[in-house]
């Protein structure tokens, strides 16, 4: 008997423990390298998405599928616009999963949606040009199949912000209709999903001189109202960042607040029933600064709520902040060490473990890489011992109507093949140009050693196609 125990408790053990918890980071010197979202894929590898930021302030969006233990299997730039960012990645019911974020092009800027397979392959992408600059912020699959995303758009007089919710065809990301609210002099929606009765709910946010307030906004697919629910108050400031929906069809609000007398700010946590719309709104003092990302636990009903605490505790930096709301009682966990740690996201993996993907100052001092935590979901304890950096794989190609580009990153050389005769210019992050040269060969090399490390914009003229690429130099 007491062999028996003695097995089943190992076989726990292994139950508990093989989720092998670690610390990943990943970057390349000279760049800020920030972590943005996360999905956990039904056989525990992990798409991330993240942003390579230039110290002027220049971002290129980076997306890249690692395994289990955190190696990166491929990667993906957005690199059709002179520069881009991404905000959100949210998974399909066909297993794909769908990109938003903000693209500048002909000095346009404006929100972008991409439906990418779990190869990396691109399946479709939508842009959402008008006649002004605007953002793309959060993106869902509904139920019936449609695509929904939200743009912030900035007006042409850079005083005002509205939203725009933009229903595009599942199937090619070609757009059938779209709603503007324009309701304060600015607003913008942190997060859209779909309700258990086919309804979208959005997660508003909308701010004048007197601070900022949160809304609900509940639509039909067709886009029309159903209701919105306010959330404000006489004596602070509510900023809802999304919600996620419980066993019971509840929705577990996450957000930050900060009261008028006061320069601190606070997490919360709420519940709100659609069916009464009643609200219960937990404003905690625990030393998180916002609660940034959510998740619910289907087989326990347990929300798994990331953020980052605030500088004035710990160590006095940020620490990667998890709040598990379980029975019976809630849970915390911090991670992180001596420098800055942010945590943006977060999803369970297959295995049993909770993944978290942000940023961090920690381990390359000066450098600001993406983190990847992954802790199980129980225990929730932390394994930096276990921590691997990983840059880039092997050089790659980057390939635009049969017009190649590679190695890139570079450390100096670079070639160009596939154009037999034209014109190449390459320009700084400021527009200015730095190289010009006339093509006569389909394979040409190009020597940048001289130039200082950082991002570079190359036009490639050929026939009557001008071929744009973004261009990192590491040395």
């Amino acid at each position: 008997m007491k062999f028996k125990i003695w097995i089943l408790s190992k076989l726990m053990a292994l139950m508990v423990f093989g989720q092998h918890p670690y610390v990943r980071t990943y970057g390349i010197s000279g760049f800020n390298n920030e972590g943005v979202d996360i999905l956990a894929l039904p056989d525990t590898t992990y798409i991330i998405a993240g942003n390579r930021v230039s110290p002027q302030g220049y971002s290129w969006a980076w997306i890249f599928k690692v395994d289990s233990l955190g190696k990166i299997i491929w990667e993906k730039y957005i690199d059709q616009y002179n520069l881009s960012s991404v905000s959100e990645l949210r998974k399909t019911k066909d297993g794909n999963f769908l990109v938003i974020g903000t693209g500048l092009k002909n000095n346009q800027y404006s929100g972008f949606v991409y439906k990418m397979s779990p190869s990396g392959q691109i399946i479709w992408n939508y842009d959402h040009i008008t006649y002004e600059w605007n953002e793309g912020n959060t993106v869902c699959e509904g139920k019936d199949g449609y695509v929904y995303a939200a743009f912030t758009m900035l007006g042409n007089d850079s005083l005002t912000q509205d939203v725009m919710i933009v229903k595009l065809s599942g199937d090619d990301g070609l757009p059938i209709k779209h709603r503007r609210f324009a309701w304060q002099e600015k607003q913008e929606a942190t997060f859209i999903d779909t309700l258990y009765d086919y309804t979208l709910g959005i997660c508003m946010v909308t701010s004048d001189s007197l601070g900022y307030s949160s809304h609900i906004v509940q639509l039909l697919q067709n886009l029309d109202s159903v209701r919105t629910i306010n959330y404000s108050s006489d004596t602070m400031q509510i900023h809802l960042n999304g919600f996620v929906i419980d066993t019971l069809n509840l929705l577990v609000l996450y957000g930050f607040h900060q009261k008028y007398y006061l320069n601190e700010t606070r997490f919360f946590i709420g519940r709100l029933n659609l069916n009464t719309s009643n609200s219960n709104i937990m404003f905690w003092d625990y030393y998180m600064i916002t609660a940034n990302d959510g998740v619910i636990d289907r087989t326990t009903n347990n929300s798994y709520i990331v953020g980052h605490t605030i500088k004035s505790f710990g160590f006095g930096n940020y620490d990667v902040a998890l709040w598990v709301d379980s029975v019976p009682y809630d849970r915390m966990g911090y991670y992180g060490a001596l420098q800055y740690d942010w945590g943006y996201a977060i999803d369970l993996s297959p295995d049993n473990a909770v993944v978290m993907v942000g940023s961090t100052e920690n381990y390359f001092p000066t450098v600001r890489s993406i983190i990847l935590i992954k802790l199980h979901k129980t225990i929730l304890s932390y394994n930096d011992l276990d921590h691997q950096h990983y840059t880039s794989l092997q050089p790659y190609s980057i390939s635009t109507q049969n017009i190649f580009c590679f190695p890139n990153p570079t450390n100096g050389t670079i070639h160009f093949s596939g154009c037999e005769e034209g014109e190449l210019v390459l320009y700084d992050i400021y527009g200015h140009s730095v190289y010009r040269s006339n093509i006569n060969n389909s394979l040409y090399t190009l020597q940048i050693h001289e130039l200082p490390n950082g991002l570079y914009f190359a036009n490639l003229f050929c026939g009557k196609q001008i071929h744009h690429f973004s261009i990192v130099l590491q040395k």
